[in-house]
Formats: C-alpha cells, sequence, structure tokens
C-alpha cells in the first residue's frame, strides 16, 4: 500500500524543516507558483478530487471561487475535534508527524484564491501540537517557503465545527453553532469576508 497522507511517518524529524525538504517537501508550492492560481485550479478540476466528508464536495469548487472574490478571501484550515472517525484522527496524526505538509497544503490553497493570510484551527484537544506547529511556521518563513501570514487559532472542540458557519463561529470565539443563510459563506463568513475552509 502506498501512503500518501502519511508518507512522512517515522522518516522525518517533524521539528527540523531540513529533513522534510530532503523529502521533496514544498516542491509542490514551487512548482504551482511557477503555474499560476488559474492553472493550479484546473488541474485540480481534472484530478477530480472530491472532499472527505458526507456531502463529497469537489475540491475545485472550495479553492476555485470566482476571480472577483479570491482577493478579499481567507483560506482557513482546521483540525477537527473528534477522534470518533478516521478523518479527524488522520488529521490530528498528521499534524504531529508533519507539520510542514500541512503548511505546504495552506499555502497553496492561499495561492488558488490569491490570498495572502490562512487560519489554522485547532480543537482543545489538540494543543500539545500547537507548539510544534507555531515552530513549523517559523522555520517556513525563515526559508522563505511561506509568504503569506498564517495564524493558529484553538476552539473549544465540537463535532459540529466541521460545518463551515459552526466553523466560522468557532475561529470568532463564538459558541460553535451553524449560521442562518444567507449570507452565504461565500460571501460573508469569517469577520464577515468571503473564506475558503478546508476541513
Amino acid at each position: 500500500m502506498e501512503r500518501i497522507v502519511l508518507r512522512n511517518a517515522n522518516t522525518i524529524d517533524p521539528l527540523d524543516i531540513s529533513a522534510h525538504t530532503k523529502r521533496g517537501g514544498f516542491q509542490a508550492l514551487l512548482k504551482a507558483r511557477k503555474m499560476g492560481s488559474d492553472k493550479v485550479i484546473a488541474e485540480v478540476k481534472a484530478s477530480k478530487s472530491k472532499g472527505s466528508r458526507r456531502c463529497r464536495v469537489p475540491l475545485w469548487c472550495k479553492v476555485g471561487k470566482s476571480p472577483d472574490l479570491r482577493m478579499q478571501m481567507r483560506n482557513i484550515s482546521s483540525v477537527m475535534p473528534t477522534k470518533a472517525k478516521w478523518g479527524p484522527l488522520k488529521t490530528g496524526i498528521s499534524l504531529s508527524i508533519d507539520p510542514f505538509s500541512l503548511l505546504e497544503g495552506i499555502a497553496i490553497c492561499c495561492l488558488c484564491h490569491r490570498g495572502k493570510e490562512g487560519i489554522h484551527l485547532s480543537s482543545a484537544e489538540y494543543h500539545y501540537l500547537l507548539d510544534g506547529l507555531k515552530g513549523a511556521i517559523n522555520q517556513a518563513v525563515a526559508k522563505g517557503f511561506l509568504d503569506i501570514d498564517i495564524e493558529v487559532r484553538e476552539g473549544a472542540g465540537a463535532y459540529v465545527c466541521g460545518e463551515e458557519s459552526a466553523l466560522m463561529n468557532s475561529i470568532e470565539g463564538k459558541r460553535g453553532e451553524v449560521r442562518f443563510r444567507p449570507p452565504f459563506p461565500l460571501r460573508s463568513a469569517f469577520s464577515a469576508s468571503p473564506r475558503s475552509s478546508i476541513t
């Protein structure tokens, strides 16, 4: 079986960016920058990749928003709080063994919609991983791989925060509850601005 998400498990030091780059780390980001956002979105669309959650939304729909909104967007990443399903547990494991790949993914998503800011929301049970993530961000910035600001936030943790509007509430420090619509997150989400969320 070929590992993809966990390909670096037990092979790199998760606190050392040089170990990550020796295994091809950040090469996908450098390639994406050369291609440009439109070509990357076309590549994602051609791959027919879909989300892992129940709705199975095509991934390109999340990163390929309309051009007039892209400059206003903030990319949001989250580590889901529950360990009852493999997906959330996998995300926590990948954060502990390979935080640099998570940062690379956030940076590529921001590139697609031309955003300059990413927010990583983690639930409280993953608090022990946040120092390593912040250290990884500092190393990636120092090496020149990140040209965006990635802010790390922590929520209390609730399964409902897998829904994007509840996720926005949690990031804003509110109770994680689903919002009424309209307005839809595409137009008004985090701090009343457009967003692209990857959970």
